[in-house]
């Protein structure tokens, strides 16, 4: 058998944001990736960004209610969670420059370059999507049923051979 690893998926804020307001056609496929990742079939990341971001309590939910839930979920081991430091700065800086990008949209890619993901979720098509098969060796799509949960380690012996 091959050496595998664990894929792993990085989430911008709108993938948070459909699960949280239950969106048709999102929230379920994002709640069976967060339960993968609740699993520890796969590794899931995300910038720090993300909870300032998907900081829109759903309607009839007050805002210091809403901060505290958000808050708990947010500090599950299983979310990986990347502070934006100097280096993720200075690659979300070239990347605003190259692919004329938004601060926030080139935080959330250069977090995903940082961590080697090997997929990131993102439901902005304006942006983010176009962006598929132009930053090597990262597949940018909108959140999808996993099919594998692993994949091959490229360059690894395998000891059983």
């Amino acid at each position: 058998m091959a050496d595998v690893r664990k894929v792993k998926i990085c989430w911008e804020t709108s993938p948070f944001v459909a699960l949280f307001w239950n969106e048709a056609n999102r929230a379920d496929v994002c709640q069976s990736i967060l339960d993968a990742a609740k699993r520890g079939d796969i590794l899931l990341y995300t910038s720090t960004m993300s909870l300032i971001e998907a900081y829109q309590p759903p309607v009839g939910t007050s805002a210091s209610d809403w901060e505290a839930t958000e808050e708990r979920f947010f500090r599950n081991r299983w979310i990986h969670k990347q502070e934006p430091d100097f280096f993720v700065a200075k690659e979300a800086r070239r990347l605003q420059r190259e692919f004329h990008l938004g601060a926030r949209d080139a935080t959330h890619l250069a977090t995903a370059i940082y961590l080697q993901v090997d997929i990131l979720h993102t439901y902005d098509d304006d942006d983010l999507i176009s962006l598929n098969g132009k930053i090597p060796n990262l597949v940018i799509q909108h959140p999808a049923p996993l099919p594998n949960t692993t994949i091959p380690m490229t360059g690894m012996p395998n000891p059983a051979s």
